[in-house]
């Protein structure tokens, strides 16, 4: 017919686990015949260890409203070229991962949320997964901080950013909308190892001593138990820190050599339990409620 369609391509690559990633560049727009067939070329080849397999080939499809990129073929990763002589009608589903990139190179602090997400960071940038997409980490999700971040916890849905200052709580149960208010208290985080999730609400050393935060705040719990003196002794930098029946066990190295305590996060003055193992390492294991230190 005499139809003429404005048409432009792209493509994106599919690891051998089905993860499609971002869409490529559009080709040059191209005005054809309706019943035209097109030859495409330059279809590129993936990076050497990508895990790349297929490449999905996109269409842009005017509709009534609005321009979208529709399905049009997959082919092997290796392959460059293609012709395309599906009518428009016949494209199929419309590309749902533009944006889906890898985290940063840097990023650390990997964390589960619910709903399918995943959070990490680098430096001050908070960085969010697609939902039940780990491995796609869209740039628009990114937050920034003030400061640079030292950990993550987490109650709920409510992610806990701890940072070199203060400390931030997200509201991310869907990272498109996430939203990140801080509190006044300045309470620096000083080891991502002593940061604990619980239900007393996350847990972690500060430069002032053992604080927790919830939603309504940030309370220090060993106030009444160690002066500042006392406390820099302990070196929190190197505390490592477990939940376990409802305590907090932290491990730490002082100069005069690994020791570790217990304390009541609810009761943090009803006793001090003091622990002369030096653990390098620790877990809690569910299947038999132990808290295991090596």
């Amino acid at each position: 017919g005499d139809v003429i369609e404005s048409r432009t391509y792209a493509f994106t690559y599919v690891t051998d686990l089905g993860e499609e990633g971002d869409i490529s560049p559009a080709s040059n727009v191209v005005d054809v015949k309706a019943d035209s067939t097109v030859s495409l070329t330059g279809i590129t080849e993936p990076p050497a260890g990508s895990f790349v397999t297929k490449k999905r080939i996109y269409r842009s499809n005017t509709g009534s409203s609005d321009t979208k990129f529709q399905f049009v073929a997959e082919i092997d990763a290796a392959t460059e070229t293609y012709t395309d002589s599906i009518a428009s009608g016949d494209l199929g589903e419309t590309l749902s991962t533009e944006g889906f990139v890898a985290p940063p190179a840097d990023m650390r602090g990997l964390i589960d949320l619910p709903g399918g997400i995943m959070a990490g960071f680098t430096g001050k940038t908070l960085c969010f997964s697609e939902p039940w997409h780990p491995y796609a980490w869209p740039k628009k999700y990114q937050l920034t901080t003030n400061y640079d971040i030292v950990g993550l916890g987490r109650i709920g849905t409510v992610l806990v950013v701890l940072t070199s200052a203060t400390v931030y709580l997200v509201q991310c149960a869907d990272p498109a909308s996430a939203s990140m208010d801080s509190f006044d208290d300045i309470a620096p985080c000083v080891s991502k190892r002593g940061i604990v999730s619980s239900r007393w609400g996350v847990i972690y050393p500060s430069t002032q001593g053992l604080v927790s935060v919830t939603l309504s705040g940030v309370n220090l719990i060993t106030r009444d138990l160690f002066t500042r003196r006392e406390w820099d002794k302990l070196k929190p930098e190197t505390i490592h820190g477990y939940i376990h029946a409802d305590k907090y066990i932290g491990f730490h190295h002082p100069d005069s050599g690994g020791k570790g305590f217990i304390v009541d996060p609810v009761e943090p003055t009803a006793r001090l339990v003091d622990i002369s193992l030096a653990a390098v390492a620790g877990y809690v294991r569910p299947e038999d409620d132990l808290c295991l230190a090596v």
